[in-house]
């Protein structure tokens, strides 16, 4: 915060790390032994294995995460197309409501 002289907001820079990274790519490049490198582009430390395995576990939920979604469209799609084929058609409840009115009806006369 100090480098940039008040150009933005403590929050407005906590929100910018945060996206930089949480970014696949970022996270992707966080190796054991990596070097670490600051906002000005020296080099800071290196990556500990605690924060190597960090980034990998982050990525493995956000792929996991991927393929929920991906699976929960496939089958909301499969209903609609389901239902797209079925549409017009009676169902067994329908058949089953008719012949109770048909019966009601017969038994009434």
């Amino acid at each position: 915060m100090a480098k940039l002289n008040g150009a933005i907001t403590p929050k407005e820079c906590a929100a910018a790390l945060r996206l930089y990274c949480s970014n696949g790519f970022y996270l992707q490049q966080c190796i054991e032994g990596a070097p670490r490198v600051d906002l000005n582009g020296e080099v800071a430390g290196n990556i500990t294995a605690e924060e190597a395995a960090n980034a990998k576990q982050r990525l493995a939920q956000r792929q996991a995460k991927h393929i929920r979604r991906q699976e929960a469209l496939a089958k909301e799609k499969a209903k609609v197309e389901a239902k797209a084929r079925n549409a017009g058609r009676i169902s067994l409840a329908d058949l089953r409501a008719a012949a109770q009115a048909r019966r009601a009806v017969a038994g009434a006369a």
